[in-house]
């Protein structure tokens, strides 16, 4: 029996002794024995770790957490640990002289281990920090204008705030007073005050949307819903919010009573800790709601009114007086109403023209627009006049159709132009991507008028909720335009009663609650048709669009319970736009082959459809698909892609990707797969997004001249950012927007393929290129066309075999985008930059990161003969480069202004960091590196000097230098008081040296710097080098023992190997008494595995004597 006296350290490492010893001490061990480490084993272990971390980093990243600091140094070392590992398994052949440097890694790595468990704690990667909750300062940004009625009205409400026995506070004011505006405020303030632990805002609207608000609130907290109903989520709601403390509740724009429990808000109007702040435009809601302050927002008076109408209009009116005069009288003309002023003024801003100026006060006065319910005249006329002065067809059009959208909604400038196409609003947009320019300098347009607002990205846009109710009047009365609409929503149960259908053209029902649509009716002039979002599965008759032969655009996106369409749908021959996203469980769309006069069709996210029908070959007139996440799609059937000759755009990401192979038959001889050269026909195609399964499938001649986004994966599983718009991924072969990726694809098929998107190309990667070809090269012996990469940032060049050189100095003109040069067991690479007699100066402005690994016949990075400047370098970080003799010249340190970290490590013939002076260099009198902190050189053994060390020098920054193998170095450019005032540690070891000799040959050193000198030996390694073999040999001389006791707080490792003279262990047990730290270890000569015999192992607590 054997009793271990030991206390392993790391929790994590549990798990290494299982997977050793899995079959040795069974189950019961593994909850009581810490961790068995040899050297391998622990690397291994390291390497499982620190992809686990990566994992965690890259979720904790896609959240919108913050990565920790330490988190993103331990990878970097943990990184080096391995990089250092491999080499040293290379080299060394376990051969007993690398027995102290197998030991020195292991050691540094069980000493990172220690880090991991102390920043990772009981094996949850704690990587990140969440990222911080929004608040209404982050939320609802932009400046505040204090008014005298806004003031008076902000200070009763926070006063109202501030007393105890006032719950409910309801702030009432017509439509466009501005209500919102000041709600956000009062919620800034607050936070700034600290009245409350927390405050919280949702927009409840005419319609009220209970989710929509419940995830509002959420956001804030974040909190995240699994639940589906609005009880389950309430109720869940409910509870977060009374862990909060107390909370201000900001409810906007209620329309009726609002039960605040329905919605998840635990609020009885005795509850201390919440208060409940609401806007309307109706006094009587605030009595339905029983506040207990009531708080009226009056119009603005004439000389606030003025002051905010000037400062919306421009200088015009201050530096013209005869407009300034008229433009008094059009101010007044806004009824003291923010929203009118901005949007009048928006709409004249900086009209150099009197008589654009006398035209509005004239219409603005004749104004008689027709009443709006709970709505000023003041604000209607306004708002109406705004409209008409756009004089714009198109811009009016586009406006009205935003009203589609639900009230407070985020409105997508791609659903736009979906809706424009369709309905031709957009007249000689001859393309999609005409289309979407004219659509945003239209949106544009509207935003200057302040008609509309931006929304919560560049992609989005909103409307304000009184602009909102008058584009839907001016397009619910048939006017000018011919357009009629019908915008309902929210609760509706049942199909909307007209008295003629005769004259729609547009109908909208978002969020609607109707089941079962009617059978048919007669609209004869409708032309789109939006039935998106619907609460409950809708049951659609065959028979429903059959009185509908003029629509040209259909939504009936994100309807999750669709999974068949009515067969009338196959009629819409005048369809133009069909938009069924994310109608997740839609399963045969064989009808769609009939609509043969479709131009955008968008299948995104359906991901029951199993296959296209092989009768879409007859939608020829298909400028635009979208198969994005339609990820059950397993068959597009051959020479149906072929037939789309207009398509110009084709979005595939998370599709189909089994394309037929070349030359290789899918059964009866011919091929039952869409082909990539099916693509060649599309030749108006600008945007691709495809996924290919099997380079082999790719065809000689797969070249797009006009791509202008494309995202193109070959054999890639993982995800990229998507608002990049020019991927290239073929199997390593990838192009972040702009990334460009090649792996392990040796065939002569990708000679000339992609090389136009090289030209477009941000990011290069090249990995295993033997035999790429690139821009028409028979072999990657030099770097392309200096005109390739003008947009490049970063360039990854991995095991080019053939390569020689990268760059030439002329070509560094093109690479002024370049931030990030990694270049890596490229053989035959002789230089970065090829010298050129008497050229030009190499210069890259926006390097941050250079880093050069295993190059053996690397002899020079920047030659002598040209100038060099790197004014944004931050990261220098070489690795064995034998041949490589010098990093910098001397002259170069004039632009590392910026440089933090250099590290150099197994470079056997590098003399010097910083050499001599090149042809056509000025010689410098200092060196100066300003910014650098970190000096790491290691395993250098032709090493005599830095700089040379006849300059003067500067390392105002330098914190740490770490000097190991390098016995050629023995003078050092730094002086405590002199040059480097901040140094804090210098660590030089060596294994051929005693401490004692290198006290001896740094006494120097010692002298200048004492307590922040560190001196490492041989002798010290040594000896804990003689501990491993003693405990080897101890154990082998039990061999035969079934009972023994092993002091192991005696001894600091325990050779793996040892445990071959264990195999008739019948019990493991552990005491309780601590054990710093145990190391396994297993020497060079040993390498057997463990065969434990014993068939049951168990553990129990024993007491040493």
């Amino acid at each position: 029996m054997v009793s271990v006296v030991s206390s392993f350290v790391l929790g994590k490492a549990k798990d290494v002794l299982i997977g050793i010893a899995e079959d040795w001490v069974k189950d019961k061990v593994k909850d009581k024995v810490g961790y068995l480490l040899d050297s391998k084993g622990k690397i291994e272990e390291l390497k499982v770790v620190r992809e686990e971390i990566q994992k965690a980093v890259k979720e904790a990243e896609k959240k919108g957490e913050d990565v920790k600091d330490e988190v993103q140094n331990l990878l970097i070392d943990m990184e080096g640990i391995m990089e250092n590992w491999n080499k040293l398994r290379t080299e060394s052949n376990y051969e007993p002289s690398s027995l102290h440097s197998i030991y020195t890694l292991s050691k540094e790595a069980v000493e990172k281990m220690k880090s991991i468990d102390e920043l990772l704690p009981k094996k949850l990667y704690s990587v990140s920090n969440p990222a911080p909750l929004p608040t209404m300062e982050s939320i609802y940004k932009g400046d505040f204008k204090v008014f005298e009625s806004t003031k008076l009205t902000m200070d009763k409400v926070m006063e109202a705030l501030k007393d105890e026995n006032i719950h409910v506070i309801g702030v009432y004011g017509m439509g466009g007073v501005g209500k919102t505006s000041l709600a956000k405020e009062v919620g800034k303030q607050v936070e700034k005050e600290k009245l409350f632990d927390k405050v919280v805002m949702a927009v409840v609207s005419q319609e009220p949307n209970h989710k929509e608000m419940q995830g509002q609130i959420a956001d804030m907290l974040g909190l995240k819903f699994e639940e589906e109903s609005v009880m389950g989520r309430a109720l869940k709601l409910s509870r977060r919010l009374e862990k909060v403390g107390s909370i201000l509740v900001i409810l906007d724009d209620i329309w009726a009573k609002l039960e605040l429990k329905e919605l998840g808000i635990p609020f009885d109007g005795n509850n201390m800790g919440c208060k409940i702040l609401f806007t309307t435009r109706r006094q009587d809601v605030c009595h339905a709601m029983k506040t207990q302050a009531d708080i009226p927002l009056s119009i603005l008076s004439e000389d606030d009114a003025w002051d905010l109408f000037r400062r919306n209009a421009g200088d015009v009116v201050e530096n013209d007086a005869l407009i300034r005069d008229v433009a008094k009288d059009v101010a007044k003309e806004c009824g003291g109403l923010p929203i009118a002023i901005v949007t009048v003024a928006g709409a004249l801003r900086d009209k150099r023209d009197r008589q654009e100026w006398d035209y509005a006060r004239r219409e603005l006065r004749l104004s008689e627009f027709q009443n709006i319910e709970d709505l000023d005249l003041k604000v209607r006329s306004c708002l109406k006049w705004s409209y008409d002065y756009l004089r714009d067809l198109e811009a009016q059009r586009l406006f009205l159709h935003c009203c589609l959208f639900p009230e407070d909604y985020a409105i997508y400038i791609e659903d736009l132009i979906l809706y424009s196409f369709g309905v031709g609003l957009l007249k000689n947009a001859e393309t999609i991507e005409d289309a979407r320019c004219r659509t945003r300098r239209i949106v544009k347009k509207l935003k200057a008028s302040s008609l509309l607002l931006q929304g919560w990205d560049e992609e989005s846009i909103k409307m304000h909720d009184v602009v909102r109710d008058v584009a839907i009047h001016i397009a619910s009365n048939k006017g000018e335009h011919d357009e009629l609409f019908l915008v309902r929503g929210g609760n509706l149960e049942e199909w909307p009663t007209m008295e003629s259908t005769a004259d729609y053209t547009a109908i909208s029902l978002i969020y609607h609650r109707i089941r079962k649509l009617p059978n048919s009716l007669e609209f004869s002039k409708l032309r789109t048709l939006v039935l998106r979002r619907a609460y409950v599965q809708m049951e659609i008759p065959d028979t429903f669009f059959q009185g509908m032969m003029a629509l040209r655009s259909l939504d009936m996106s994100f309807n999750y319970g669709l999974h068949i369409l009515p067969s009338s749908i196959q009629w819409l021959t005048n369809l133009r736009t069909l938009n069924l996203q994310e109608c997740i469980i839609l399963e045969d769309i064989s009808m769609l082959g009939n609509l043969k006069g479709l131009v955008i069709l968008n299948l995104s996210g359906c991901e029951y459809i199993e296959g296209l029908p092989e009768n879409m070959a007859q939608l020829t007139n298909l400028r635009s698909l979208n198969l994005t996440g339609a990820s059950g799609i397993k068959i597009i059937p051959p020479n149906v892609i072929s037939c789309w000759s207009q398509l110009e755009e084709l979005l595939m990401d998370s599709s189909f990707k089994d394309w037929e192979i070349e030359g290789i038959s899918g059964g009866g001889g011919h091929g039952c797969k869409a082909r990539l050269a099916e693509l060649n026909a599309l030749r108006r195609l600008t945007s691709l997004q495809v996924e290919i399964k099997d380079p082999r499938s790719l065809p000689d001649d797969f070249v797009f001249q006009d791509l202008g986004v494309f995202h193109i994966d070959i054999n890639f599983r993982d995800s990229y950012d998507y608002r990049i718009e020019k991927v290239l991924r073929i199997k390593g072969l990838r192009t972040q927007e702009k990334e460009l990726c090649i792996k392990g694809i040796r065939t002569q098929k990708i000679k000339t393929v992609f090389s136009n998107q090289l030209k477009k190309t941000k990011v290069l990667r090249l990995q295993d290129c033997e035999g790429l070809n690139l821009c028409g090269c028979s072999d990657i012996e030099d770097f392309p066309s200096r005109a390739l990469f003008s947009n490049l940032n970063i360039l990854d060049l991995k095991e080019c075999k053939s390569l020689r050189s990268i760059f030439s100095p002329i070509n560094t003109r093109n690479l002024q985008q370049l931030e990030d040069l990694r270049v890596e067991g490229c053989d035959s690479l002789e230089e970065i930059f090829v010298e050129e007699e008497g050229g030009d100066k190499i210069v890259l402005p926006k390097l941050k990161t250079l880093f050069l690994s295993k190059l053996p016949s690397l002899t020079s990075i920047c030659g002598n003969r040209n100038p060099s400047d790197w004014p944004s370098l931050e990261l220098v970080d070489i690795y064995c480069c034998p041949n490589l003799r010098g990093i910098f010249s001397r002259a170069t340190t004039q632009s590392l202004l910026q440089l933090k970290k250099l590290e150099v490590h197994n470079c056997d013939s590098l003399e010097e960091i910083f050499v001599k002076e090149g042809e056509g260099e000025a010689v410098v009198d200092k060196i100066a590196l300003p910014q650098l902190r970190t000096l790491h050189l290691k395993h250098l053994p032709s090493l005599t000097s830095i700089y040379g060390n006849k300059n003067p020098s500067d390392w105002p920054s330098l914190e740490l230098v770490y000097i190991h193998e390098c016995p050629s170095l023995l003078h050092f450019p730094f002086q405590r008081q002199r040059n480097a005032p901040n140094l804090k540690t210098i660590t030089i070891s060596s294994v051929e040296l005693s401490r004692k000799k290198l006290r001896q040959k740094y006494q120097e050193l010692e002298a200048e710097f004492g307590e922040l000198l560190r001196l490492v030996s041989e002798e010290e390694e040594e000896e804990e080098e003689e501990d491993v073999r003693s405990n080897y040999n101890d154990v082998n001389d039990v061999r035969q023992n079934n009972e023994v006791e092993i002091d192991l707080n005696s001894i600091d490792f325990f050779a793996m190997s040892s445990m071959e003279s264990l195999q008739q262990l019948d019990e493991l047990r552990q005491s309780d008494e601590p054990l710093l730290e145990l190391k396994l270890f297993e020497p060079p000569s040993k390498k057997q595995k463990l065969h434990p015999s014993s068939s049951t192992a168990s553990t129990s607590n024993s007491h040493r004597n």
